[in-house]
């Protein structure tokens, strides 16, 4: 503190004279992923402590958000990879794009051995090169960060002084830098996590270089610079895998559309309505070597004119059965025969009945309204009588 402050406020060890809440949020972040880092991925503390993370969340904050967002899902393994994907579509093509090898990952993105991925990977090694060269970086890096890219994590930093020619030796100062970046690891060095030994080896040299960037500046830009290799191979790995023309998906696609194309040149013409059976004169090469959305179009018409052809006969068969109803509808109706009688013996009924007289049949008592309907008392029966 100064003699004059009456309070200050210090956060790990560094005094904060502006806004305490970035710093604040940066702290209860770096506590979380050391947590993260070493119980979940299984990190050493070794390997944590030598990130700068402080370097990767400036010059992150300084890229738009979706490149943040590729950023943390390619270092977590969550990138849009063919493995990643086919989980999501449930499918079992997860070949690489370009070099057709199984289970893509987040990790092959920077050492699949396709020749156009290799020959981009090491033009953006290049360009980096020339950005080192420029006169804002020590002459040891320089001459080490490209070796140790073009590499592609086939051997350590520390172990390229054993690959140099005769009469090239690696300096003390850089071995530790190497060494410090081994515990890290080759894959995170391109993820944007370098060592906190970057910054220190380039403010010193800065400071007596005629140059106007600082040690922070630098490291800011080295870090794009990396995170940039690692994101070109991303596009390039996208647009072979997505390009509407020539991408992967679209040759299958194509493929999947000239076997559909094939199948359905051969069907029955009768199937298809005589307004659309132009359809079927159609140059089936030409229409195979055509644009796939040509195809599509093709297939889509073919698909509803044989859909309607098939709604036309089955339109016709029900008109059938409907007449054949109406037919049976108006037909006469056959008449009933006359029920035959039914002949009782006679010896059977006079023994039942003996010498039946109608005169004897039982009589039926009459109802009580009809014995009060006939009584002289009744006066409905008088009235009747004088009428």
């Amino acid at each position: 503190m100064l003699p004059l402050e009456s309070a200050a406020i210090f956060l790990r060890g560094n005094k904060l004279t502006g806004d305490i809440s970035e710093p604040t949020r940066f702290a209860l972040a770096t506590t979380e992923a050391r947590r993260f880092y070493i119980e979940d991925q299984k990190w050493s503390l070794a390997k944590f402590e030598a990130v700068d993370f402080s370097a990767l969340n400036y010059t992150l904050s300084k890229k738009k958000r979706g490149y943040g967002w590729w950023a943390a899902k390619q270092h977590s393994n969550f990138c849009g990879t063919r493995l990643q994907v086919a989980r999501w579509n449930q499918t079992d093509d997860n070949r690489c794009p370009n070099c057709d090898q199984p289970d893509e990952r987040a990790s092959h993105l920077n050492v699949c051995p396709s020749p156009d991925r290799t020959l981009q990977f090491k033009e953006s090694v290049d360009k980096l090169a020339k950005w080192l060269e420029s006169g804002h970086t020590h002459p040891a890096l320089a001459f080490w960060i490209p070796k140790y890219l073009i590499a592609r994590g086939r051997c350590t930093f520390a172990d390229l002084r054993h690959y140099c020619p005769p009469g090239i030796e690696m300096p003390q100062m850089i071995l530790e830098l190497a060494e410090d970046q081994d515990i890290i690891g080759w894959r995170d060095f391109l993820e944007g996590k370098i060592s906190k030994k970057f910054y220190v080896i380039q403010r010193r040299f800065l400071m007596g270089a005629p140059s106007l960037l600082n040690g922070r500046d630098w490291v800011t830009r080295f870090i794009s610079e990396l995170l940039d290799i690692s994101h070109t191979q991303w596009t390039f790995r996208n647009i072979s895998l997505h390009s509407t023309t020539n991408g992967v998906l679209a040759n299958e696609r194509r493929n999947h559309l000239a076997e559909e194309i094939y199948k359905l040149q051969h069907m029955d013409p009768q199937d298809i309505p005589e307004e659309s059976q132009f359809l079927l004169e159609f140059d089936i090469e030409e229409l195979q070597e055509g644009h796939i959305e040509r195809q599509e179009y093709w297939l889509a018409a073919i698909r509803a004119a044989r859909l309607a052809g098939l709604r036309r006969i089955h339109r016709r068969a029900k008109q059938r059965g409907n007449n054949a109803r109406k037919r049976a509808l108006h037909k006469p109706l056959r008449q009933p025969r006359n029920p035959r009688q039914r002949q009782y013996s006679e010896s059977i009924m006079y023994d039942l009945f003996g010498d039946w007289d109608d005169s004897k049949q039982p009589r039926v008592r009459p109802s009580e309204a009809s014995l009060e309907a006939n009584l002289a008392s009744n006066k409905r029966r008088k009235r009747r009588r004088k009428d």
